[in-house]
């Protein structure tokens, strides 16, 4: 009976390894960036990408979440101005002097 427990106690050990590895390669990791509108949410995040993924303006271009692969299975999401709205637009065309 001693030797069938050990080969169940290892089967279990080898799927639980093998269901660690498989989480592991999946799991992703998604750094949310929210804030109010133009206050360079975009900026910041171009800043830690290194690069130009995000747009930038003096008025809401972004309109939905949009994400950028910073590292593997780690992604950096770009989010809308928080309870942004046609007034907030006005307000930055005012302050651009459009």
């Amino acid at each position: 009976m001693e030797v069938r427990e050990k080969k169940i106690e290892d089967i279990q050990k080898s799927l639980e390894q093998k269901r660690q590895n498989l989480l592991d390669a999946t799991e992703k990791v998604y750094i949310i960036n929210a804030g109010r509108m133009n206050h360079g949410k975009s900026s910041l995040m171009n800043a830690v990408l290194g690069k130009e993924a995000f747009k930038v303006a003096d008025i809401r271009q972004t309109i939905k979440n949009q994400y950028e692969e910073y590292q593997k299975n780690v992604f950096l999401v770009d989010t809308p101005g928080l309870d942004a709205n046609s007034e907030d637009d006005q307000e930055a065309f005012v302050k651009a002097g459009l």
